[in-house]
């Protein structure tokens, strides 16, 4: 079976605007705000104790051993830079922004596994509750390994061939390109699952490169209004376009999120269904 890729791309498209599609793209809205609110939080927070602690380090002062100095110059206004920031304690901050990459990976296994599956009217609260921690953790790690290896794929493609970078590089990303689905939807390790994800792109690469090419020019496509309306607002006030552009690209970037991974899931759906179906060859 050849993957059919425009059958991924509209089966996708039409899963992204169903009911339980609307309701992931209104939770990654709510995820992304969230998760710039608080890394906006923690890095003022940040930068506003290292300039405290600047300010009472004492600097030598001109042809002198020691003496109270100049401090030296910090931003006029660190928290125009951060505007969506809230006076909130660096200590309650930054563990809540740490935390922000475990809930944003909770959130595509529960994505992928509604997508997967063929509700479209409501997301069964087994797909948030069954092994979420274990699937959380292993879909973490799993593209932390998932990127280690395309990057040093990538090294080592350079090294040989200028041209061999690249495309070692998609080699091993079209090879990964369902080790989540396999965690989501199957339960698996990420080892499994890098494992079963390389079994099951095989004789299939090109179709999967392709597709993620068309993913990605769709959502770089989609992301011009945000840099736009960034542009725009930019030139009356910088606090006001980080907003903007903020609000505008979080908004978009929820759809592509969701789009690009009923895609990947109607796709893993095409193939999945050639691995699982009975070898007619086996049968007497």
């Amino acid at each position: 079976m050849t993957l059919d890729i425009d059958v991924a791309i509209r089966r996708g498209f039409s899963r992204t605007f169903t009911r339980n599609g609307l309701l992931l793209i209104g939770a990654f809205l709510v995820f992304g705000l969230v998760s710039a609110v608080l890394v906006q939080t923690a890095s003022l927070q940040l930068v506003e104790r290292l300039n405290d602690l600047a300010a009472q380090t004492p600097t030598p002062g001109p042809g002198t051993g020691g003496g109270a100095g100049t401090p030296p110059h910090t931003a006029d206004d660190p928290a125009g830079a951060q505007p969506l920031a809230l006076p909130i304690p660096l200590i309650v901050a930054a563990p809540l922004a740490a935390l922000t990459p475990f809930i944003g990976e909770a959130l595509r296994i529960i994505a992928v596994r509604t997508l997967v599956s063929e509700h479209t009217d409501s997301i069964p609260r087994a797909f948030a509750r069954e092994n979420i921690v274990w699937a959380t953790l292993n879909g973490f790690f799993g593209g932390i390994v998932v990127g280690f290896i395309i990057i040093i794929g990538g090294i080592v493609g350079l090294i040989g061939l200028l041209i061999g970078g690249p495309l070692v590089a998609a080699f091993f990303a079209t090879s990964f390109f369902f080790v989540r689905q396999e965690i989501a939807v199957e339960n698996k390790n990420f080892i499994d699952a890098l494992t079963d994800s390389w079994r099951l792109t095989s004789g299939h690469r090109i179709g999967l490169f392709a597709l993620a090419v068309v993913i990605w020019l769709i959502g770089l496509v989609v992301s011009i209004p945000g840099t736009a309306i960034g542009f725009l607002a930019g030139a009356g006030s910088p606090g006001l376009a980080t907003i903007a552009v903020t609000i505008v690209s979080v908004a978009l970037g929820s759809v592509t999120t969701v789009f690009g991974i009923a895609v990947a899931a109607r796709a893993y759906d095409q193939l999945r269904a050639e691995r699982d179906a009975p070898d007619e060859r086996a049968t007497p």
